[in-house]
């Protein structure tokens, strides 16, 4: 009776001596979990994180007084705040969630590597060859000649590639981010390369970015997180100077 006791007391202590051990490898596993996590989450934030290069964007908000006598510089971004009112937005909307679109954008058309995405022509749209570019003269305080207007649509894979619209720089692109909604973790800015730095611009709902045609940017698709597509209203400009 006594040798059993024994014997199973040092089975009991055996036990627990393994149950200890494996408590002690899995409190180190679940370190190295929560190591791992965090240097992932900081990943991600470097990745959605704007360059620091923050005195290349400009904020006008719709009521600004806009000074037209000042243009803008070759390498400045400026972002414009509530572009439409509600009505206008909702106009907005169901005329980019309509039909018309074609598969055959792509970032240089010339270039067969770049990935093709959606693009709906809006040159024929009274609203936003007319209605739209009003406010776009009335928020930036300048004259263009509108040359085009298109709508871009981006769904998950399908990044643009880095390029520039106009190597000379004679023409402006004025990009209104259409979507509905968004947050940080749907990715979609718009990638720009001012003065060897990178400068990403979050495509805010009812924003939009004014900038020189010689600047090298790209804009990146919407992420797998994001189930919807990233639309984006292209104006190309020429400014009337006269």
């Amino acid at each position: 009776m006594f040798w059993n006791n024994k014997q199973q007391l040092l089975e009991l202590k055996e036990e627990n001596k393994k149950l200890s051990e494996d408590n002690h490898r899995f409190q180190g596993a679940l370190n190295a979990l929560q190591e791992r996590f965090t240097e992932l989450q900081n990943q991600l934030e470097d990745f959605f994180a704007p360059s620091k290069n923050d005195s290349a964007i400009k904020v006008i908000t719709r009521n600004d007084n806009v000074n037209s006598d000042q243009p803008a510089s070759s390498s400045e971004v400026t972002k414009y705040l509530d572009i439409l009112n509600e009505e206008e937005r909702k106009t907005c909307g169901e005329i980019l969630r309509g039909y018309g679109w074609g598969f055959t954008m792509k970032s240089d058309q010339n270039d067969p590597a770049n990935i093709p995405f959606w693009v709906l022509p809006l040159d024929n749209e009274p609203f936003f060859r007319q209605h739209m570019f009003d406010l776009i003269g009335k928020a930036t305080g300048r004259k263009f000649e509108l040359l085009q207007v298109y709508c871009n649509g981006q769904t998950y894979g399908q990044d643009g590639c880095p390029h520039i619209d106009n190597v000379l720089g004679e023409t402006h692109t004025f990009l209104y981010y259409a979507n509905e909604d968004w947050n940080i973790t749907s990715g979609g800015q718009t990638v720009f390369f001012i003065n060897n730095e990178r400068l990403a611009v979050d495509p805010l709902p009812n924003t939009a970015i004014l900038f020189s045609t010689d600047l090298t940017h790209f804009g990146q698709a919407f992420n797998q997180f994001c189930r919807d597509v990233r639309l984006t209203v292209c104006y190309k400009l020429k400014e009337i100077t006269d």
